[in-house]
């Protein structure tokens, strides 16, 4: 009995474009067997999933899953429980039970939650939630840790060159550091923090505030 999980169909291919003007050529996944994925959804024998440019994206181990709207390229993989749907990875790492829906992620490694967002050359980890914002330029967001209770939440927020660590909430804000903004244990709302020194700040908690330095370096 075969220990795979799924194959490339070889005869379905396509050719998309990806960041940076480039294109790829990419084949749609089949599954070989029933299994189910990290949210407990029954795939069968047969379902069509989405599109990789090499069998080495997708592991044939665990629940992971690319959904028949996605697009997986470029060196990325996807493991363990992770699921994908609706979105495009480029070069990245999905791994534990992150998900990423209706998102582009690049250059990054996630294992945290990735709803309508943009993630680039940034680590989203275990305990980090993403819902329609942008996280970039090294920022990190979230720890790899196992207590849930330090979860990191970023809402309709832009991050870049910041880290988010535990037990913190950014929401309606705009964070960006030059060298490295850390935040821990704080809570932002609808605020602007843009610097370009190096801070590391425990328990803020910030509402219609902004402060500006140095923004166009």
């Amino acid at each position: 009995m075969s220990k795979q999980k799924y194959m490339i169909l070889e005869n379905e291919n396509k050719i998309v474009d990806i960041p940076n003007k480039n294109q790829v050529t990419v084949y749609g996944i089949i599954a070989l067997k029933d299994f189910y994925d990290v949210n407990g959804n029954l795939i069968k024998k047969g379902t069509k999933g989405g599109y990789i440019d090499k069998d080495s994206v997708l592991s044939q181990e665990g629940k992971c899953w690319i959904a028949e709207d996605s697009v997986v390229v470029r060196a990325s993989t996807i493991a363990d429980d992770a699921f994908v749907s609706n979105s495009l990875i480029v070069t990245s790492i999905v791994e534990n039970q992150a998900q990423i829906i209706n998102s582009q992620v690049t250059g990054s490694l996630v294992c945290g939650e990735v709803i309508k967002s943009m993630v680039n050359n940034s680590k989203v980890e275990k305990t980090g939630v993403v819902i329609n914002s942008t996280i970039d330029k090294q920022a990190v967001i979230g720890e790899c840790v196992e207590n849930t209770s330090d979860a990191v939440t970023i809402a309709d927020s832009k991050i870049a060159s910041t880290e988010i660590l535990g037990n913190s909430l950014v929401t309606n804000s705009t964070i960006k550091s030059a060298v490295g903004y850390s935040l821990t244990n704080s809570r932002i709302e609808s605020s602007k923090l843009i610097t370009t020194l190096k801070k590391g700040c425990e328990a803020i908690n910030l509402r219609n505030y902004s402060y500006i330095e140095n923004e166009n370096k």
